[in-house]
């Protein structure tokens, strides 16, 4: 017998060689089987709050890591604009000595501002929940003719529902027009524009602004509310290609599974905001604490200090709040992901290969 045939032969390979049979370990190592999240399931309300919680967390940390995104802040920050002088030149052209306008007109008006802001805004939340999908590793597309259309009739819809609160709240109450305008004048730009010294601020005639910023304040809260209803709709449209009548279904189950993350997620955003509102009361602190006849006054206030500290704030708390609209705009398309997936979307890290998700 060759060598060959002795190889064979040992290893079995020979037809002549006794067949070998052999039957599977009586143990073996046990599958690994991973749950997902589980929207809507029994997870319970803590375990819901944490994950909209780092849903909002994860968010802000992808747009510190990819800043390039602030262009759609940038953009938000010219819509939010557009919208107050559009209001202010409104009360500018009913106040004396022109001539009142009719009520037709101030709705028509109304809703022609609302719609190009809503749409506007519309168009940068689809911008960046597509950039978000792109960042995930998902591939994006450019707009389609028909997500243009959806999205603009979308637009419509939420101008229209949006101008009907903010008149029935200007019919019905009144109230609580009087409680923002009081709000806008004191918290969080009380004692910054106009501190109450000399009766004068560094602008005089504040009436029309203030009015202005109340109107937009109302409607960017009537908004808010209303994208917040419907949250799933923008996405639905960009990232699963629905028409609007599938998205808003889609919409309106994906938020009744996701109802306590969107909560916890909305309450992260809202409590960062507020605590940079609080600071404002460093102004009517130092106003309340310093007397009048104080050097402070002589040295800070009528040297223009106090003006340049209350503008710098303003701004700063201004870029703060967009830069957090678009963080949100990235929760909604990870709240989204999450409510189709049962998990929560990682993007890579600035620098990383994609082992060290940001969640």
């Amino acid at each position: 017998m060759h060598f060959n045939d002795g190889i064979r032969y040992y290893l079995g390979w020979c037809p002549n060689a006794p067949a070998l049979r052999s039957s599977p370990a009586g143990c073996r190592v046990p599958e690994e089987i991973i749950h997902p999240d589980r929207p809507g399931g029994k997870d319970g309300i803590p375990a819901r709050v944490r994950r909209g919680a780092g849903i909002a967390q994860g968010s802000i940390r992808i747009l510190i890591d990819n800043k390039r995104l602030l262009v759609f802040s940038l953009l938000t920050a010219v819509a939010i604009l557009f919208m107050f002088a559009g209001e202010y030149l409104l009360r500018v052209a009913q106040a004396y000595p022109h001539p009142a306008l009719a009520f037709p007109v101030r709705v028509a008006l109304t809703f022609g501002i609302e719609v190009i802001t809503v749409f506007w805004i519309t168009v940068l939340l689809a911008g960046t929940i597509a950039s978000a999908s792109s960042l995930s590793g998902r591939s994006a597309t450019h707009p389609e003719p028909a997500t243009i259309l959806s999205l603009a009739g979308w637009s419509v819809v939420l101008a229209l529902a949006g101008t009907s609160l903010f008149l029935l709240l200007n019919l019905y109450a009144g109230d609580l027009l009087l409680v923002l305008f009081s709000t806008i004048a004191r918290f969080p730009f009380g004692n910054v524009l106009e501190p109450g010294l000399n009766g004068q601020g560094p602008i005089t005639g504040l009436f029309h602004q203030t009015y202005a910023a109340t109107y937009t304040l109302l409607f960017t809260m009537i908004n808010l509310v209303l994208f917040a209803i419907t949250l799933y709709v923008v996405p639905a449209i960009v990232i699963g290609k629905r028409r609007l009548p599938d998205a808003i279904a889609e919409s309106a189950a994906l938020v009744r599974k996701t109802w306590g993350e969107v909560l916890s997620c909305i309450f992260v955003f809202c409590l960062a905001l507020l605590a940079v509102s609080v600071v404002s009361g460093l102004f009517s602190l130092v106003f309340g604490l310093v007397p009048l006849e104080d050097p402070f006054w002589s040295a800070f206030y009528y040297q223009g200090w106090w003006y340049t500290a209350g503008a710098l704030y303003m701004v700063v708390w201004y870029i703060i709040a967009v830069a957090g609209s678009t963080a949100f705009g990235i929760a909604i398309f990870r709240l989204y992901d999450y409510g189709k997936t049962g998990r929560v979307s990682s993007v890579p890290a600035k620098g990383t290969s994609g082992e060290e998700p940001i969640r």
